[in-house]
């Protein structure tokens, strides 16, 4: 893979990795994987290019949007 990015979220560590679970895959130009710690998750995307790149961010950032939209209803 050409471009990498490492993506850390530090606060509601397992509801988020909840969330994102469904959303882990591996396409025909990037992979998006999560590591959980205690107290972080650490998103890596892998992309053959910047397009893919920057559309797999967007959908890790659309479901980071989602999930603080829905715990502003509570």
């Amino acid at each position: 893979m050409k471009y990498s990015v490492v993506v850390n979220i530090k606060e509601d560590v397992d509801p988020v990795y909840k969330c994102m679970l469904t959303e882990i895959s591996e396409r025909e130009r990037s992979l998006f994987t999560i590591k959980k710690d205690d107290d972080r998750l650490e998103f890596h995307v892998e992309a053959k290019d910047a397009t893919a790149l920057r559309a797999t961010l967007s959908a890790i950032t659309q479901l980071l949007s989602i999930y603080e939209k829905m715990g502003e209803i509570k």
